[in-house]
């Protein structure tokens, strides 16, 4: 498997204003967002290191379930990889399990179970591009995909 990078990574927080604020007094980033994610969330993107914060808006959901199963702190880990399909098979052939795959807005995505990567998700993203971050954003909707 060829890996580019590593695209950005999720952190779920329980306040996500005052993680950011955290976030940007320490390491001094600023934020985008909170933008409404595709499932019952909240989430907000820094300008330069990849670090996308992701706030539960109800009870319900994966985010919620991996807030109250394991409480803060870093969920997944996107990796930029340069063919998908090959690193799937690199990884299905260790053994590791895949909760989603897909294709959307020229992103091609695969996250792993994290029960399988020591309770890390690993997002392999294949993407054409210089963007860090390859989210669709529209208005005040942040389209994850995988989520």
């Amino acid at each position: 498997m060829k890996i580019e990078k590593i695209a950005h990574v999720h952190i779920v927080v329980k306040d996500i204003e005052k993680a950011a604020h955290t976030f940007s007094d320490l390491l001094g980033v600023r934020f985008t967002g909170p933008l409404q994610g595709a499932s019952p969330m909240v989430a907000a993107f820094d300008d330069r290191l990849g670090l996308e914060l992701q706030q539960p808006t109800s009870d319900e959901g994966y985010i919620a379930n991996i807030l109250a199963e394991r409480g803060e702190g870093i969920s997944a880990i996107g990796i930029k990889v340069t063919d998908i399909d090959k690193a799937i098979k690199e990884l299905e052939s260790k053994g590791v399990l895949f909760l989603n795959k897909g294709e959307k807005n020229n992103l091609k995505y695969a996250v792993t179970d994290p029960k399988y990567t020591h309770g890390v998700a690993l997002e392999l993203l294949e993407y054409q591009g210089v963007q860090d971050a390859p989210f669709a954003l529209a208005g005040k909707t942040a389209e994850l995909p995988w989520m």
